[in-house]
């Protein structure tokens, strides 16, 4: 499994390199370039009414409770349209692409997903939505300035082995993730594809996203001083191992792990969190 590139962990998206692979030749000029790129990309540009949101109903059953203000997230097609419900737990998240890749349908605590007739997640991007009931667009897009800024940092600084095989801080521009402006109080993530490499890594962008909405620096520590729920400062405490490790040897420290887990259970409960305490 050590050897394992992302293509093969997820078994999908032929048209695109493994990330991690210096052996596959790049698509365009664009990924002939190695570099990370400036520190701040543009934002992306999408059409107007782009997010199709879902009408299927859903009870969900989450920690948080269904009153607590707080932000929520949802998984986006390629199209644009919603998959699943809105949820204030990221671990539904990596349930969804567990559930892709090995073409099962699942249901936990309310929330039911079924790749064979519901709309399928992107191998090209995390496409993520994000929104704050009661937060206006002009509310949000500063939040959303929080996260570009911090995911940006993460992104910048992550270890990367170039196709010369020498390693470097930065994952080449063409991979980094990028960001909409609101519209109708939602913003689109378009999150890199680097974060397939495990159900871990998967859920530490999820929590990334979701943590830094506050955030008024840009590193991971000065997420602790403006959590948008307490509950986040207690993942980054209890997650510490995998952040350090992220941070001091990239992405390969972490084996895919999508064929690991026979009940959606295990992959919901085996996120960054867990990876630190296992």
């Amino acid at each position: 499994m050590d050897n394992v590139t992302l293509c093969e962990a997820l078994g999908e998206y032929k048209i695109h390199p493994p990330v991690q692979s210096v052996q596959v030749a790049p698509n365009s000029d664009e990924e002939l370039d190695d570099s990370p790129g400036e520190n701040s990309l543009p934002l992306r540009e999408i059409p107007s009414g782009f997010f199709r949101p879902c009408n299927k109903k859903y009870n969900l059953a989450e920690i948080y409770g269904r009153e607590e203000s707080m932000p929520e997230m949802t998984l986006v097609a390629e199209d644009g349209r919603q998959i699943g419900a809105w949820v204030k737990c990221k671990d539904f998240i990596q349930d969804v692409y567990w559930a892709k890749q090995n073409r099962v349908s699942y249901s936990i605590y309310g929330y039911d997903y079924n790749p064979t007739i519901e709309p399928l997640p992107s191998d090209r991007n995390l496409i993520l939505a994000m929104r704050w009931k009661g937060k206006s667009d002009k509310q949000m897009d500063k939040m959303m300035g929080n996260v570009k800024r911090t995911v940006e940092w993460v992104e910048r600084n992550i270890p990367w082995k170039n196709r010369d095989g020498k390693t470097r801080n930065g994952i080449p521009k063409f991979l980094r993730s990028e960001f909409t402006k609101t519209q109708n109080g939602v913003f689109i993530i378009f999150g890199s594809r680097i974060w397939f490499r495990s159900i871990a890594c998967i859920s530490f962008f999820t929590w990334l996203i979701r943590a830094s909405l506050m955030n008024e620096g840009e590193t991971i520590d000065s997420i602790g001083k403006t959590p948008p729920n307490k509950k986040d400062i207690y993942y980054l405490k209890s997650g510490k191992r995998f952040v350090e490790t992220l941070m001091e040897k990239g992405l390969d420290a972490f084996k895919p792990d999508f064929d690991n887990h026979d009940s959606v259970v295990s992959v919901h409960n085996n996120g960054f969190v867990g990876w630190s305490c296992g």
